[in-house]
């Protein structure tokens, strides 16, 4: 039992998730996702974490994002769904700064098995590295 990081570029997979998936209920686990700009500045996007695809229910517990790469004016948010759709999963976090960011939620929120989540930017040049802390429901 303890602390795992799950590291991956792109969307996560069942397969990255099995020393979570192997310690049942209530083990916090770490989710480590890497946040490369999406291109030219302006634009926002999405930086996908499952797509449809979570394996099992799991709370997000704590939410930390650092950036390396500031944008002026600009915020990320986990959401639900792509595109700015579904329900927020965070607060909106300035990345107008580099350094360290955390979320301002006071509440914890569930992923449902199967189901979405995505750090919406509101702008894709922004760079970072977002950490949530995360137990399996």
């Amino acid at each position: 039992m303890g602390d795992y990081s799950i590291s991956y570029p792109r969307a996560a997979s069942a397969q990255q998730l099995a020393p979570a998936l192997a310690n049942g209920l209530g083990v916090p686990f770490t989710l480590y996702v890497n946040c490369p700009s999406g291109g030219a500045a302006g634009t926002a996007d999405d930086v996908v974490v499952f797509s449809a695809n979570a394996p099992f229910p799991f709370r997000i517990l704590d939410r930390k994002l650092y950036v390396s790469t500031a944008v002026a004016a600009a915020t990320a948010q986990l959401r639900s769904a792509t595109a700015g759709g579904g329900s927020t999963l965070s607060s909106a976090m300035s990345v107008a700064s580099t350094g360290l960011v955390l979320d301002a939620s006071t509440t914890t929120n569930t992923v449902a098995a199967g189901g979405t989540l995505v750090l919406r930017r509101s702008d894709r040049s922004m760079v970072g590295e977002l950490f949530l802390t995360c137990i399996r429901t």
